[in-house]
């Protein structure tokens, strides 16, 4: 809520101008003061409303672009520090809107993907449940099982067997 606490913006110039109009035109009590004073007020509002959707569309392309390099490197050993360094914001920050856009952290996220990509791999029986851990990315079959079975309550290995009768 802009009302109840700060707002950071880019133009912080057109705002103060809005601002100042407002008061002299309140203060100054001309004829018509209140409509004129009202007006001014609802042109602050908009401005203040379209900055935020700016900065929501900024966030969303940014929450996209993590999400793409997530899904084209989720083999490698990505942190959130990196993807921060990467694209330029401090990781608390990423790590927050990825959060609200997704529901899920970018850890969490990328996990994920390793799973997904992991189920396809367990259909393919002449790869070890081993060597499908490493594919996707994780550091130990062990890590690898039990993540696995903690989102889906099977291990690789039922899951294999379920759809590989």
């Amino acid at each position: 809520n802009v009302l109840n606490g700060y707002y950071v913006t880019e133009n912080a110039t057109e705002l103060e101008g809005l601002l100042k109009e407002i008061t002299e035109e309140f203060t100054g009590q001309k004829p018509y003061y209140r409509e004129a004073s009202s007006a001014l007020l609802k042109k602050l509002i908009i401005t203040l409303h379209r900055q935020k959707l700016v900065k929501s569309r900024k966030a969303a392309e940014t929450v996209n672009k993590i999400a793409e390099y997530i899904n084209q490197n989720f083999e490698k050993t990505i942190s959130n520090e990196h993807v921060a360094k990467m694209l330029g914001y401090h990781q608390y920050y990423l790590n927050r809107i990825f959060i609200k856009h997704t529901g899920k952290s970018i850890h969490r996220f990328l996990l994920s993907t390793r799973i997904n990509h992991a189920k396809k791999l367990l259909l393919n029986k002449d790869l070890s449940v081993g060597e499908i851990s490493f594919k996707v990315g994780f550091n130990s079959t062990s890590h690898f099982s039990s993540y696995f079975k903690k989102e889906l309550v099977v291990t690789p290995a039922e899951y294999r067997n379920k759809f590989l009768v």
